[in-house]
């Protein structure tokens, strides 16, 4: 039996798992034209400010909460959402936040020291994660 080269051993290596790694169940997910992305937001003070006006120029993507432990920073996004006429839902806990399943895409942009155990939180919940 002739050798076989480590370039084509990985193109079919590669090639298998791929197939076996996206169960029906991957695929079977995928959102449809007419759906929209729903984002939460959280840490909504500077950074993730920017990340509210940039999820919302997104066409097809709908940010449907806020999360911020400042009750004075949510309300201030609430009125900034208000004006604009469009309803965002206010949350103080992010553990809440990740319980809902309408909600698709959590971004992140507390400080520092909360980012991995939140992008794990959210991960686990199923939420796909944007952090900075």
């Amino acid at each position: 039996m002739a050798p076989i080269a480590r370039r084509a051993f990985l193109k079919t290596s590669l090639a298998a798992t791929a197939s076996a790694a996206l169960p029906a169940a991957a695929w079977s997910r995928v959102l449809g034209s007419n759906d929209d992305i729903r984002v939460a937001c959280v840490g909504v003070r500077g950074q993730g400010r920017r990340h509210i006006a940039r999820f919302r120029a997104i066409e097809g993507v709908r940010v449907v909460a806020v999360c911020d432990v400042d009750q004075a920073v949510l309300d201030q996004r609430g009125r900034e959402f208000a004006e604009r006429g469009e309803s965002v839902d206010l949350v103080r806990d992010f553990r809440k936040l990740i319980e809902r399943n309408d909600i698709d895409v959590v971004s992140i942009a507390t400080p520092n020291h909360w980012h991995a155990l939140m992008t794990i939180w959210a991960c686990q919940a199923g939420k796909d994660v944007y952090c900075e």
